[in-house]
């Protein structure tokens, strides 16, 4: 076969999918990832999870200037992006409040029943030092869970403080874990950890909806990164939702039973940044010979 062309570039190519994940909208976080060249950010991400058929459009609306007798220009009238994709964990609480905030109204969660001396093992190889172990559950209060004990496999029992921390995810997420020092007692890493405490989650919740007219602006980032870890990422700074929920229920002996809920979103210009930098961003590590 004769080809016309040749790759220009392979690492200019998008491939896969992307890691969505969204933030109550902070005109002052907007602003630090406006001014900032940096692959990262100091938001509190909320992972979407998994997702199918992700797609970011820019919609650019032209207008055309003419006098009577004369071309004058066209020019861009408007300009938004359009993003999309069918959420597969279609009833995550904490992605609802940012989605769709006040316009829901949230009952009272029912306490569940106290789980008692939960043992959570994290084999050899699956933590290091200094990194956050997350509890497999939370409280559904989002009280702190302080462990039982905390025990290595080579070199037993750890000390909370001397050996270990308790540790907040982020702040106000109620998601808790552990970090393991690099202290005398451990020794190495190569060792499983076996972490044992109690907790007590929500046996149940209730949203209500209906009546209520204000929907949250909110912001949104999309990761994509390829076989060598090089990032593509991008922020849209001030989105809003579209349409309300669509489940579309399967049959039970269906060969993919999840019912994934479309989500589409609307992101505008945020008028509190400048010319030129108020509708998203675009960061990449790859395509820049």
């Amino acid at each position: 076969m004769n080809f016309q062309s040749s790759v220009v570039d392979l690492t200019s190519r998008l491939k896969g999918s992307a890691k969505v994940e969204i933030a109550a909208y902070s005109a002052g976080s907007v602003a630090a990832i406006a001014a900032s060249t940096a692959a990262g950010d100091a938001v509190s991400w909320a992972s979407v999870g998994s997702v199918e058929a992700l797609k970011i459009k820019e919609a650019i609306k032209k207008a055309l200037l003419t006098g009577d007798n004369a071309f004058e220009d066209n020019f861009v009238s408007d300009q938004e992006l359009k993003i999309s994709f069918n959420q597969r964990e279609a009833i995550q609480e904490d992605l609802r409040l940012i989605l769709r905030g006040v316009l829901d109204t949230v009952g009272t969660p029912v306490a569940g029943s106290l789980v008692s001396g939960y043992s959570q093992v994290v084999a050899a190889g699956s933590w290091n030092y200094n990194k956050f172990i997350r509890f497999t559950y939370q409280n559904g209060s989002k009280a702190i869970i302080t462990p039982t004990s905390v025990t290595l496999g080579t070199d037993g029992a750890l000390t909370v403080i001397t050996d270990f921390a308790i540790v907040e995810q982020s702040p106000g997420s109620g998601i808790w874990g552990i970090v393991i020092e690099d202290s005398t007692k451990v020794t190495t890493e190569n060792q499983s950890c076996t972490i044992v405490y109690n907790y007590t989650p929500y046996a149940s919740q209730t949203i209500y909806s209906g009546g209520k007219t204000a929907l949250p602006y909110f912001m949104l980032r999309a990761t994509n990164t390829d076989e060598n870890g090089k990032l593509v990422r991008f922020w849209a700074y001030k989105c809003q939702l579209d349409d309300g929920y669509d489940f579309a229920f399967k049959k039970d002996l269906d060969a993919d039973p999840i019912v994934s809920v479309p989500v589409s979103i609307t992101a505008i210009g945020d008028d509190t940044l400048t010319a030129g930098y108020k509708l998203w961003k675009w960061y990449q590590e790859r395509g820049i010979l």
